[in-house]
């Protein structure tokens, strides 16, 4: 018996397989009709439900909900990004008062130094050279120099010099 139904079982299997195939007679299976717009009978008035396996659903709910944690972390990391954009707005306002400030000062510089130079040139001109020359001749007792009254000597190093002594006749200056 076991036999016969093996056999059965072979030729069901066959006669499913049969249905199944695309290929018929050496010839190519023409392309059913297909009419997006037109449903069948059955199909018209049902919407088509998917069953979704329950670990799915549990999965997609948990994915959609917002627990405290996330909360807190979310509200944490806006709060320091605000922060972070009031505290880098204030410090481009800061520099920006700074440039203007700046700027304030170099104009008033300019101001201030076309004033003095002015003035330094009013000054020189109204200095007369030769009224403080006789003024220094006549009435302090001051005379011109002359090449005689002229003292060179050397200085041992390339620095200035403090004068503590006489200078000697001679010009040479001991180190």
């Amino acid at each position: 018996m076991a036999g016969g139904r093996s056999r059965n079982n072979e030729r069901v299997q066959r006669q499913l397989m049969d249905d199944r195939q695309d290929y018929v007679h050496g010839n190519v299976v023409p392309l059913p009709d297909y009419h997006p717009d037109v449903l069948p009978e059955d199909e018209k008035g049902k919407p088509q439900k998917k069953r979704l396996d329950p670990q799915i659903k549990r999965n997609r709910r948990r994915a959609q909900s917002l627990n405290t944690g996330y909360s807190a972390y979310l509200l944490a990391v806006s709060i320091v990004v605000v922060a972070i954009c009031i505290f880098y707005l204030q410090l481009q306002s800061e520099n920006m008062r700074r440039a203007n400030n700046v700027a304030n000062l170099r104009n008033q510089l300019t101001e201030i130094t076309e004033i003095n130079n002015t003035a330094y040139q009013s000054v020189i001109r109204t200095i007369d050279l030769e009224y403080i020359r006789v003024i220094a001749t006549e009435e302090l007792g001051m005379v011109v120099a002359t090449p005689d009254l002229v003292i060179e000597y050397q200085n041992p190093s390339n620095s200035y010099v403090i004068m503590h002594n006489e200078i000697p006749t001679t010009g040479i200056v001991a180190p």
